[in-house]
């Protein structure tokens, strides 16, 4: 494990599990608590209010699984160069309570390049968006985000954005 954990990661790609709102341990993807960990490094770095205006929205969609694979992903690359990419729901490009994600990723990475696939089913435009990105699988809006790190950056990303067409 220490061999594992002393081994350089510079490509971390997946599709991590996504689910704020689960009601249930019977649910897919039950959601843990990791308090000590990931948990405590989203409350440091995406919802401290003294570097953002976090507090707005629910929060509790910030400890999403999905949102914890970026943490995680980006604190195990630390500070080498490296690429995260993740497809995950699209509700972290809007969202108030990500105001301190979004933010924190620009700070960190050189390069944010998002694929916004949309098809959200609770917009009411979600059939002129193609409608359903995984055919019925999908209910929430998608995006490809990929995200590039150099250890010399400093300053804000270069973002990339482009959307299915309307």
């Amino acid at each position: 494990i220490r061999k594992e954990h002393e081994t350089p990661i510079t490509v971390i790609i997946g599709n991590p599990p996504y689910g704020a709102n689960q009601k249930s341990a019977n649910d897919d993807a039950q959601k843990r608590s990791y308090e000590k960990g990931v948990d405590k490094r989203i409350e440091e770095k995406y919802l401290d209010e003294k570097l953002f205006d976090a507090k707005r929205g629910n929060v509790n969609s910030v400890y999403d699984n999905y949102v914890r694979a970026f943490r995680w992903s980006t604190d195990r690359i630390g500070d080498s160069d490296g690429i995260v990419a993740f497809v995950t729901t699209n509700g972290w490009l809007t969202g108030s309570s990500f105001v301190g994600f979004r933010k924190c990723i620009e700070e960190e990475f050189l390069k944010i390049y998002v694929f916004n696939l949309r098809g959200d089913q609770n917009s009411q435009h979600w059939r002129e968006e193609g409608e359903k990105v995984f055919g019925q699988g999908s209910k929430v809006g998608i995006c490809i985000t990929i995200l590039v790190k150099k250890k010399i950056f400093k300053g804000k990303a270069k973002v990339q954005y482009a959307k299915t067409m309307d």
